[in-house]
């Protein structure tokens, strides 16, 4: 059998509010509801493994090496990205600092 492609976060995510819809109409009996509930962890673990695989290839860009023009990167930290992207929308500036040797951008 040759490999299908793996779902995409949002079908996978779809599926999970298809689960949750039904387990809340409460039309299910037990075994269903169950089978289900076990389904929704399984897709809910699967949410979460494809973010935390896209948040380990999201790079900051920090600027670019004046004297090679190469460009300076370096992993993300989300929880700070986030709170520049916060800042940034209330008006202020978010929090830089400058490093010998790179340009600020």
């Amino acid at each position: 059998m040759p490999n299908e492609p793996s779902p995409t976060f949002e079908e996978t995510l779809k599926k999970l509010e298809e689960i949750v819809t039904y387990l809340e109409s409460g039309k299910a009996d037990l075994d269903t509801s169950l089978a289900k509930y076990e389904e929704g962890v399984r897709l809910l673990r699967e949410c979460r493994s494809i973010l935390n695989r896209a948040e380990q290839k999201i790079e900051v860009l920090r600027g670019v090496c004046a004297e090679t023009g190469e460009v300076q990167t370096e992993p993300a930290d989300l929880d700070t990205l986030t709170a520049d992207v916060t800042t940034a929308v209330r008006g202020k500036s978010p929090r830089r600092t400058k490093e010998p040797g790179k340009e600020p951008f």
